[in-house]
């Protein structure tokens, strides 16, 4: 986490951050909101190739996704339906991973996201709080 002043933050060492280290997610829990189509799909695919438990969140039904993952690598995928844009599906959504993590989501893909039909120089907040 960088720090307030400059000069504070140590550089990791390679055994930490390296590829084999970074690569084995063996015992980790993921959440990737989003992840049942496009890059979010391929990211949950790429935790559970490498161990990962992965949560997939989404406003459809990915089960039949998680399926395919878990039948294809060593870690497990669930599927969690929620429209994160709804504070009572967040708050559901929160209890449900203090449960299935143990209290520790170890990483968090906000990959979700939705559109606006506004032209950029007229987007409200609105627009941007709904994407």
């Amino acid at each position: 986490m960088p720090k307030a002043v400059d000069g504070e933050n140590q550089v990791p060492p390679m055994s930490i951050i390296g590829p084999a280290a970074m690569s084995d997610l063996r015992g980790k829990c993921c959440m990737v909101t989003g992840g049942g189509s496009g890059i979010g799909a391929m990211i949950a695919a790429g935790f559970c190739a490498n161990g990962a438990t992965v949560f997939i969140v989404s406003r459809k039904d990915t089960s039949s996704f998680c399926n395919k993952l878990n039948d294809a690598y060593p870690g497990t995928c669930s599927s969690l339906r929620a429209d994160l844009s709804k504070a009572e599906d967040v708050a559901r959504l929160s209890q449900e991973l203090q449960v299935a993590c143990e209290g520790k989501l170890h990483c968090l893909v906000n990959n979700s996201g939705t559109n606006w039909a506004e032209p950029i120089d007229d987007y409200s907040l609105t627009g941007w709080d709904k994407v």
